[in-house]
């Protein structure tokens, strides 16, 4: 598929599918001043996407339960977002979603999934 045609209709999948915003936030590591370092998560974009709630779980983990959901989130397929990056919801960062892995790089791409795990306080 000729490139200009696959980012045509990525936009357009885009355009029609994804009804949320969502921002990505990255970590960068930093030096503190005192001979450690810190951890700073930076937001590196914002744009539009899916969410798709995959499942929804309990375990019960050094005596407490705990509960986990996976997502799957539809995005642009030249979206940079990485393993190990945060995925909120612009106004509401008390909801963090961890990204574990995406599909990014595969050929021929109309649309990129971004597999997520929901941290739940």
């Amino acid at each position: 598929m000729a490139p200009q045609l696959r980012e045509r209709l990525s936009a357009s999948f885009v355009r029609r599918l994804c009804d949320a915003r969502v921002e990505v936030h990255r970590a960068y590591v930093e030096a503190d001043g005192m001979g450690g370092v810190t951890t700073t998560w930076r937001k590196i974009s914002t744009l539009p996407a899916r969410m798709v709630n995959k499942s929804d779980a309990e375990q019960i983990l050094d005596d407490a339960v705990r509960s986990t959901a996976v997502w799957e989130m539809l995005v642009h397929a030249s979206a940079d977002i990485l393993a190990h990056d945060r995925v909120t919801f612009p106004g509401d960062q008390d909801r963090i979603f961890d990204v574990i892995g995406t599909d990014q790089g595969q050929t021929e791409l109309l649309v990129q999934k971004v597999g997520l795990v929901e941290r739940m306080g």
